[in-house]
């Protein structure tokens, strides 16, 4: 294990960075020591975040130490992973992207059909832009990268960098950590075959030892409902989907549901990042480690960073190989998509670097549905690079959730409009 390592993050102003920085923490032993960088464009921001993270490291500076910097050039440079979490436009894009969705009477999620093809035209060029400080200042530096449109952006950067680029999105693991507490088993003493697209993935088996535990956790199917995955949608697949298949599966319902919120999944975002950066201010807080695990938790857990970023960290330069779920070019693991594609599957992952794993056949059901969505992140990054009208329409027409000519026209009007 080597003695030190630079990880820089874009978009380090985050107000769930803290989250970040307790993840680490509660690995710190398995690692070397780390110098955190985080990259912000907002100083006020970055500075309320950083007086976080400086109360969290507290004693702790000889096993890491963190500093922040509006100079990305700087910030970046010599790095060996960057994280990249950067919300182009904030909050409040995201929340006009949902009131549009919501007038035009669509589902209004940020990574799919009009709203993720309005996410990754603002997005995509900003990420890009950065990227390319990386390949600059930190030529052999992964780039990690949970950003949405996450498999979007991820393809744009293979397509038009050199980095070593991949991705990781929480919700796999929510699953198998569910699925662990099903069968009152450790998650690490399990084996989960996995694959998918991100936000469209299925655990097609469970393994302990060898063994097939799958049947136990169907029989128990209902344990996932509070997760927003029904009953139904296990036995179609005979597979435990991440609960974003109820929007391919019940759009109808998830629109009706939206309405029925005052605000949009954004504003209520925007409004929480303003509580946090309002408490992040107050001497008392910052006077307590646990004070700040319990406001995060309790009003937003960043699991992402526990069950994501962090592990897959700890194999890279700790002394723990792995395997974990993460965003890759596909290159023949998943055989009727194309090696471009940007699919989520598992990978063996340690100091020598990143190997996908073929798992095995997806369920029959999961074919159609992500040979469609994958089209739709192919075209829609081609015409984030070359925004004509057709190819816009071309891209939207692709997903199975824009229903119309006239629904696409509409939306490249709205998405014309904010750049």
């Amino acid at each position: 294990m080597r003695e030190a390592i630079k990880i820089s993050v874009l978009g380090g102003s985050g107000v769930y960075t803290p989250g970040l920085v307790m993840a680490l923490l509660d690995r710190i032993e398995e690692l070397p020591r780390i110098n955190l960088v985080l990259c912000g464009r907002t100083e006020e921001k970055l500075k309320a975040v950083l007086k976080v993270a400086e109360s969290l490291v507290k004693g702790l500076e000889n096993k890491i130490r963190v500093v922040s910097t509006t100079d990305f050039e700087k910030g970046l440079e010599g790095s060996d992973i960057v994280i990249n979490q950067i919300r182009v436009g904030g909050f409040s894009a995201r929340a006009k992207d949902e009131e549009f969705a919501r007038e035009l009477g669509i589902v209004e999620e940020e990574t799919m059909g009009v709203v993720g093809l309005a996410n990754a035209m603002r997005t995509i060029p900003v990420v890009l832009k950065y990227a390319s400080i990386v390949e600059k200042v930190a030529p052999d530096a992964y780039f990690l990268n949970f950003t949405n449109p996450a498999s979007m952006v991820i393809r744009a950067l293979s397509l038009k960098t050199d980095l070593k680029v991949f991705g990781v999105c929480d919700l796999p693991e929510v699953i198998t950590h569910r699925i662990a507490d099903i069968l009152n088993t450790k998650r690490e003493e399990l084996y989960f075959k996995y694959a998918g697209l991100n936000h469209l993935g299925w655990v097609f088996d469970v393994l302990k030892n060898g063994k097939s535990l799958l049947n136990a956790v169907l029989e128990k199917a209902d344990r996932f409902e509070d997760l927003g995955i029904r009953r139904e949608y296990i036995e179609i697949g005979g597979a435990i989907p991440v609960p974003f298949l109820k929007f391919y599966y019940e759009p109808g319902k998830q629109i009706e549901h939206a309405r029925s919120r005052n605000i949009t999944r954004g504003e209520e975002l925007l409004n929480l990042e303003g509580f946090l950066l309002s408490a992040y201010r107050d001497k008392k807080i910052l006077s307590n480690p646990e004070s700040i695990r319990e406001l995060l938790f309790k009003n937003r857990k960043p699991v992402w960073y526990e069950y994501s970023v962090v592990p897959v960290i700890v194999s890279l330069f700790g002394n723990k190989a792995g395997t974990h779920i993460i965003m890759y070019r596909n290159n023949g693991v998943i055989d009727f998509l194309e090696d471009g594609d940007i699919i989520e599957a598992n990978a063996s992952i340690d100091n020598m670097g990143i190997k996908m794993i073929k798992d095995g056949r997806l369920p029959d059901i999961a074919e159609g549905l992500m040979k469609s969505v994958a089209l739709y992140e192919k075209y829609a990054v081609e015409a984030v690079f070359d925004p004509t009208d057709i190819n816009l329409i071309r891209a939207l027409m692709m997903h199975p959730l824009v229903e119309s000519i006239e629904t696409a026209r509409a939306s490249i009007r709205y998405i014309k409009s904010q750049r």
